[in-house]
């Protein structure tokens, strides 16, 4: 009785190295979109402002999308298998990334 549970933690162990889950893309590109939002509300309170604080503010927000832009396509890149279509995180995952690249050199350039 005691072999049953080794036997069947053996063949899920094989099925999840055969089959590995996929991420849940749509959690990973909520949670970048969240980042733009607040690098867009942040350059919108520099622009009303010009604060010291948004200015430091502003660079940490490029920092922290380009960790989840990376993130993402490590994990996109690793994905057995996607919900969507590989292409289509790939691109929606850049054009988050054009927004707060844009961002940053809307805030360089002032």
């Amino acid at each position: 009785m005691n072999d049953k549970p080794k036997i069947k933690n053996i063949f899920s162990q094989f099925i999840e190295r055969v089959f590995p889950k996929s991420p849940d893309f749509f959690v990973l590109l909520h949670q970048q979109s969240i980042q733009v939002c607040i690098t867009m509300d942040n350059l919108n309170e520099f622009l009303h402002s010009n604060h010291e604080e948004a200015k430091a503010q502003l660079k940490k927000d490029e920092h922290d999308a380009d960790i989840i832009r990376i993130d993402n396509l490590q994990q996109l890149n690793q994905a057995f298998s996607t919900t969507i279509d590989r292409e289509d995180i790939y691109r929606a995952i850049n054009a988050m990334d054009g927004i707060v690249t844009h961002c940053k050199n809307s805030f360089n350039e002032m």
